[in-house]
């Protein structure tokens, strides 16, 4: 073979591999890059609507606390809430919203109470505060730290 031919046939082959290997490398960075986007835009996702819940569930328990249910529609956004962490979250996360949902209705159940007797009921169950929302976060924090 001509030594002209040989040299066409290296550079033509070398051009091609670093063509490819350009175009491998540019397109597993693409793909790394929208993963890590598509993984970034999921945890906050969560982390709003964990918040969402948190603040609901909150605002509830405190009027569970405070007051009788006059009916079951204050309930409403808590359950929507739960419902929307069913969809999306792990197994740990919703047991522990189910918690809270079942901790409020127990709270409605309970009658009014004093700040003091929730402070005391809350100490005689080994809690150093009244927080049916710390399993919830803490699972929500778990979960988020895995993705």
């Amino acid at each position: 073979m001509d030594a002209s031919i040989i040299t066409a046939l290296a550079a033509l082959t070398g051009s091609l591999v670093g063509g490819l290997t350009t175009f491998a490398t540019t397109w597993f960075t693409h793909r790394y890059q929208a993963t890590r986007e598509r993984a970034a835009k999921e945890i906050a996702k969560r982390e709003a609507l964990y918040g969402d819940f948190i603040n609901e569930a909150t605002r509830v328990g405190i009027d569970a606390i405070q007051r009788d249910i006059d009916s079951l529609s204050e309930l409403t956004q808590l359950l929507a809430l739960t419902n929307r962490i069913r969809l999306t979250s792990s197994d740990e996360v919703l047991a522990a919203a189910e918690a809270v949902l079942m901790q409020i209705g127990e709270l409605y159940i309970g009658g009014n109470k004093t700040p003091q007797e929730v402070f005391e009921e809350a100490r005689k169950q080994g809690n150093p505060t009244p927080d049916p929302l710390r399993a919830f976060s803490q699972a929500c924090r778990r979960e988020l730290q895995n993705w």
